[in-house]
């Protein structure tokens, strides 16, 4: 997309949209638990339920998810050799996983707003004692002139040529180029 002339905006980096990186990381952590669901409940003979003593695809989700979020209240425990070695080698990585994308997401949430106030802050500090005039029409050079004869600008040799840009026109109907104006060549005070 062409940047606009003539337009003044905020120096900013170019960050991924927080409610896309929620999603992608939402839907990751549902895989994680579809996938783990999946893993105790094929391996779910390997498994054993305080209550009855067997496990099944209900109590497969529900050991899921209290493992995942790392709760782990015991009530349902791997008991074979291969339960607690898929236990072991692929449920815990997943623990790890789950709780990085959970912790992810709060610190991004939290953060960015802070970060971008940061931003704002840093960059106003930099930019002191400055007028911005959007337009050179006659509300902008009465209001140059106003600033003139309080004394808020001495004189127009003092103004930075990079600020002083002339500002593109819209091009007129029928016209395919951009018109700009100069701005005046008088100095303060004179009309």
């Amino acid at each position: 997309m062409p940047e606009r002339q003539g337009q003044i905006r905020l120096p900013t980096r170019e960050l991924s949209s927080a409610p896309v990186a929620i999603v992608r990381r939402f839907i990751l952590a549902v895989a994680l638990v579809l996938l783990n669901w999946l893993l105790v409940a094929v391996e779910r003979d390997g498994y054993t339920d305080s209550s009855d003593g067997v496990v099944s695809f209900t109590d497969a989700l529900y050991y899921t998810t209290v493992t995942l979020t790392t709760t782990g209240y015991g009530d349902i425990t791997p008991v074979s050799t291969s339960a607690r070695l898929v236990n072991a080698l692929l449920v815990t990585p997943m623990r790890l996983l789950f709780v990085v994308i959970l912790v992810g997401t709060t610190i991004q949430a939290l953060t960015e707003r802070s970060r971008e106030q940061f931003r704002i802050t840093r960059w106003r500090s930099r930019v002191k004692d400055h007028i911005v005039v959007l337009g050179y029409g006659t509300k902008g050079r009465n209001a140059v002139r106003s600033c003139c004869s309080r004394g808020v600008i001495a004189t127009r040799s003092s103004w930075s040529r990079s600020i002083l840009r002339p500002v593109p026109r819209p091009p007129r109907p029928g016209s395919s180029r951009w018109s700009v104006r100069p701005p005046a060549r008088r100095s303060c005070g004179t009309h």
